[in-house]
Parts: structure tokens; sequence; C-alpha cells
């Protein structure tokens, strides 16, 4: 699979979403402010990493994290881009 993303920091819902990605080390997530997204904003932003070839991973593979603001990593994996929805 070719990667064109191979580091990137994007930031939707005012803040409340990011995303970051570092190929070289191997590090992509999801920070989620738990007490304030738009469960829209965050399915519009999952539906997009799709398209560019990530996912998440299942919750059930990983016990939850919180970073020192209280908000919660989400794991992605690389996968096949998908098609819009």
């Amino acid at each position: 699979m070719i990667r064109v993303l191979e580091r990137a920091a994007l930031v939707a819902d005012s803040g409340n979403i990011s995303v970051h990605i570092d190929a070289d080390a191997e590090d992509y997530h999801i920070l989620v402010n738990p007490m304030q997204h738009s469960s829209t904003a965050m399915r519009e932003l999952l539906n997009f990493l799709g398209q560019i070839g990530y996912e998440l991973i299942d919750e059930d593979e990983y016990e939850p994290e919180f970073d020192e603001d209280g908000n919660v990593r989400f794991y992605l994996a690389e996968c096949d881009p998908k098609v819009a929805e």
C-alpha cells in the first residue's frame, strides 16, 4: 500500500477531536474530549480517515487511555481506502 500521509496532525470540532499520524513511529491515534465532542463531527472524521486509509482499532483490543487533559485516546490502523459515504 502506498502511503502519502507520513505525518499529520488534524483538528476537528473546535479542537474537541484531534488526529495524530506519525508513520515513522507507527503512532496513529485520535484524541477525543469525551464531554464536549460532537458525535456528528466524529462520524464525519472517521469517514474521512477511512477514505485516506485509516480505521479505528476495535476497543476490545486495548485498554482505554486518557491523556493529561482527560481526553480519550482511540488507536487507528492502516486499511485499504474506502469509498466516501
